[in-house]
């Protein structure tokens, strides 16, 4: 009887998944990764590639979203038999109804069991990798040391986020560093994730300097760590989590040993290291997504029956699995006046009719123009400033294509442009401009260097530059009704950027392809300025904001 259970429950989770792969639209991200999926190969691992690896699998079994979708589900519930796994696969009654309503009340294995995400392979490899932990830890045999690196790897090719999971849950093993066996599950793993960190090195550590040194923070606010303390109350189960809390503490009271203790070293780690991470910005409520693993094992160590207060959390999960579920079927039914987060694709037909044949570019996104390209059938490419960050398509160089060409720009609804019109479909709003002889520039280099000097607000710094095209054709700056130039970037907190345009002498109409020119710049330092402010060069197109074109550079302006 608990084996036909359990794979009741399987089928029942599997066929629910699958039914919404089908059924619902794809979000605007598993559009960019279908993208990114199509062109996967191994010289583009710089976005750990699990998810597109599974999305280019999946198509070749069933075209389109579905085909798209189609194994993200297995992965769920290969991950839930993991679980049963480490929780003793339990057979009773009891237990079984307790632990499959623990997985169910999950909010998370709800939003990541069928959409193509990176945070789908992560929960799937949390669970492999806890279950190899285990087993390390009981065995410790080379069996286990190859699965503990296999699923390392894994963790590190699904999210960056892996890092992190990885690193707390071994704190309280720290000496196994003695052992010979764990130390090689480590260097396996690091030989496994080589091709990554081959790529990294290959484009001068881009992602990683971006994430780590590339970030502009902003001046802290309570709201961010409100809204972070508030979303995570939310996200994992609000009628679950004071039990969640309660478990923590009793077995950090307890000084429990084996999995549990990687478990809450995890989960106490997790949460503080995003807690910090307020301290200079918004912190996105899925970034915890990988403790949902072992808050289902702590959940199940302290509460499993016959242990006090079981009854009650089980009937709290249950509640909370049957709102889930309401929620999910209620984004199938189309509800009148009900805001659908995966509906966001009415805005390209229009789009489509007023591009015609005609090469679209859009401003800071990298989601608009998978969309696009999805739908349509048609290329779109994305032109990325400051105030956004890079991509994959910043880095695929497409770019080079609409050199000389005429394109719409579809820009953000607060570029403000003579000649632009305003669209405004269902759920955004685009101001667009049809520009002629197009001049590409994103990956144009700028190296200068600030004489050191004392600086002050309205200073005027004359800085040598050093201008190279590494496009196969001469760029022409002045051509056309979206003109190139050059600014100076200060970075400044919360405003993401004081910008001035350079002055530059001499006056050049042509950048020759493969060439360095060298320039000498003017600007003068803004107003109201004091303190060290990182400098970089852009690169602006017509109204548009600059990019980053260049490394950054350290000044000290004086009051």
């Amino acid at each position: 009887m608990s084996s036909r259970n359990v794979f009741y429950f399987a089928a029942a989770w599997l066929a629910f998944n699958w039914i919404q792969a089908a059924w619902l639209p794809l979000d605007p991200d598993e559009a960019y990764y279908l993208l990114y999926a199509a062109r996967l190969d191994w010289g583009y691992f710089d976005h750990p590639p699990m998810t597109a690896f599974f999305i280019r699998a999946g198509q070749a079994v069933f075209p389109g979203a579905f085909g798209a979708r189609f194994f993200f589900p297995v992965l769920q519930l290969v991950a839930f038999g993991l679980l049963r796994r480490l929780a003793g696969s339990p057979t009773d009654r009891a237990g079984l109804l307790f632990f499959f309503a623990l997985l169910a009340a999950m909010p998370f294995f709800h939003v990541f069991g069928f959409i193509a995400t990176p945070d789908s392979p992560l929960l799937f490899f949390t669970a492999a990798y806890l279950w190899a932990l285990d087993g390390m830890l009981r065995h410790n045999n080379w069996k286990f040391a190859l699965l503990l690196a296999a699923t390392m790897a894994g963790l590190l090719y699904s999210k960056y986020h892996g890092l992190l999971v990885i690193g707390f849950s071994l704190l309280p093993y720290w000496r196994k560093i003695l052992d010979p066996k764990w130390v090689s599950a480590g260097l396996i793993a690091l030989a496994l994730y080589m091709p990554h960190l081959n790529w990294q090195y290959r484009h001068d550590f881009i992602s990683i300097r971006y994430h780590l040194l590339g970030g502009r923070d902003d001046l802290y606010e309570l709201k961010y760590t409100l809204n972070y303390l508030l979303n995570q109350f939310l996200v994992f189960s609000p009628l679950l989590f004071p039990f969640i809390i309660r478990a923590v503490y009793h077995s950090v009271k307890a000084g429990t040993k084996g999995i549990e203790a990687g478990c809450r070293w995890m989960i106490i780690g997790f949460w503080a290291f995003f807690l910090y991470s307020t301290g200079k910005g918004h912190v996105e409520p899925q970034w915890t997504a990988a403790l949902t693993p072992a808050i289902v094992l702590i959940l199940w160590n302290r509460y499993r029956p016959p242990n006090q207060g079981s009854a009650l959390v089980r009937k709290m999960a249950l509640a909370g699995f049957v709102l889930l579920m309401i929620a999910r079927i209620g984004l199938m039914l189309h509800l009148p006046g009900v805001k659908n987060p995966l509906e966001k694709w009415d805005w390209i037909a229009p789009v489509d009719s007023i591009a015609g044949n005609t090469p679209v570019v859009f401003q800071n996104s990298y989601r608009s123009p998978a969309q696009f390209t999805f739908q349509t059938g048609k290329k779109a490419y994305t032109l990325t400033d400051l105030y956004y960050r890079p991509s994959q398509f910043d880095l695929w160089g497409d770019e080079r294509d609409l050199q000389n060409r005429s394109v719409w720009i579809i820009g953000q609804g607060d570029w403000r442009v003579r000649g632009a019109r305003e669209i405004k479909p269902p759920l955004n709003t685009f101001r667009i401009k049809k520009v002629d002889s197009l001049q590409v520039a994103r990956q144009v280099k700028l190296e200068f260097s600030i004489p050191d000097a004392t600086y002050r607000p309205g200073d005027t710094l004359h800085l040598p530059v050093k201008l190279t095209n590494p496009y196969p054709f001469d760029i022409y700056p002045d051509r056309g009704d979206m003109p190139l130039s050059l600014w100076i970037i200060f970075d400044v907190p919360r405003d993401h950027g004081a910008i001035r345009m350079l002055e530059v002498q001499p006056e050049r109409k042509t950048w020759p392809s493969g060439a360095g020119v060298e320039l000498s710049a003017t600007a003068v330092i803004p107003s109201r300025m004091s303190g060290e402010y990182r400098v970089s060069m852009g690169i602006a197109m017509g109204d548009l904001p600059p990019g980053y074109n260049s490394s950054a550079a350290k000044i000290v302006i004086a009051h």
